[in-house]
């Protein structure tokens, strides 16, 4: 059986799958500090993770059996990380529709209890040439 980590996507997925190829080659290939626990040295291990589908009806049990209290004992099947991918061209569609989609996400993100997330706004060459690039600072979501 293929125990792995858990990377959830939410989204645009036509943008997720462009990079998907690329971003799974390259999560192996970096080495992650494991801290291990009772005074033990630290390990760098390869993590290898599976990518699946944010659904919050299936993290809400997962979240509802996970004791987010008592650090994991094993990253095997579990979701370590949940992400949304966006190519937001300018701030127009991002007021319009995008800010609303990411909102909704952390909302349910927030609600089966999720502490880490990631907003991914990936640049095309198409969206530099437009005029209003999305700014470099935060927005309050």
């Amino acid at each position: 059986m293929d125990h792995k980590p858990l990377i959830t996507y939410a989204g645009d997925i036509q943008v997720f799958q462009s990079v998907a190829p690329s971003l799974q080659k390259g999560i192996g290939s970096e080495a992650v500090e494991w801290k291990r626990a009772y005074g033990r040295t630290t390990k760098h291990v390869h993590l290898y993770p599976k990518f699946i589908p944010f659904d919050p009806i299936s993290m809400a049990s997962l979240s509802s059996e996970q004791n987010y209290d008592q650090p994991l004992t094993s990253l095997l099947d579990q979701s370590m990380l949940h992400t949304f991918w966006t190519d937001c061209p300018d701030i127009e569609i991002y007021r319009s529709t995008t800010k609303d989609l990411i909102q909704s996400w952390l909302n349910s993100v927030k609600g089966c209890n999720v502490r880490e997330w990631l907003i991914v706004v990936v640049e095309t060459p198409d969206n530099k040439k437009t005029k209003q690039l999305l700014p470099r600072t935060s927005d309050k979501i």
